[in-house]
């Protein structure tokens, strides 16, 4: 899947991560150190509970109308007796592959959303442009083939926005 200078809007984050394309993360790894690069490309980084909820923030205020798709919200059963353990596997099964969330995970990442969709600065920066915009290029110096994933990109206007 070789993309030559190109914006890719429909890009999964899971297909993203696994392009062969260096990204910055990749190259800032291969100036420490060859072998670090290399082994951090055969092991990937495991997601902390932070960067789990931050991925959940970030879906909230970045990619509302695909939130559905991503996350199921329920409160996971006691597995103690049989009927707990039914009603278990019975949400599992409705989860899917979605990442499942408690109730309270939901709320308190939506606080952190909320004010932001209050501020009217961010309603700004956050209109006319796009979500989760994946980049591929082929670097002239090096012919080295990149890519870069931004938050949120509005060409029109130029600019690019990171949400941390």
């Amino acid at each position: 899947m070789k993309q030559n200078n190109q914006i890719i809007s429909n890009l999964s984050n899971t297909d993203y991560h696994s392009h062969h394309a260096l990204s910055s993360s990749n190259l800032k790894d291969l100036i420490q150190s060859p072998w670090k690069y290399q082994h951090n490309k055969q092991n990937p980084r495991t997601q902390t509970p932070a960067m789990v909820f931050g991925t959940l923030v970030h879906s909230l205020v970045l990619e509302p109308e695909t939130f559905a798709e991503e996350y199921f919200i329920a409160d996971r059963p006691e597995r103690r007796s049989k009927a707990g353990k039914e009603q278990y596997a019975a949400l599992e099964q409705e989860c899917g592959a979605r990442q499942w969330i408690t109730q309270a995970e939901y709320l308190k990442a939506e606080d952190m959303a909320k004010p932001l969709f209050e501020n009217d600065l961010v309603k700004k920066l956050l209109s006319g442009g796009e979500s989760e915009q994946s980049a591929f290029w082929i670097d002239e110096e090096s012919n080295l083939e990149c890519k870069a994933r931004a938050d949120y990109i509005n060409i029109e206007e130029g600019y690019i926005l990171d949400l941390k």
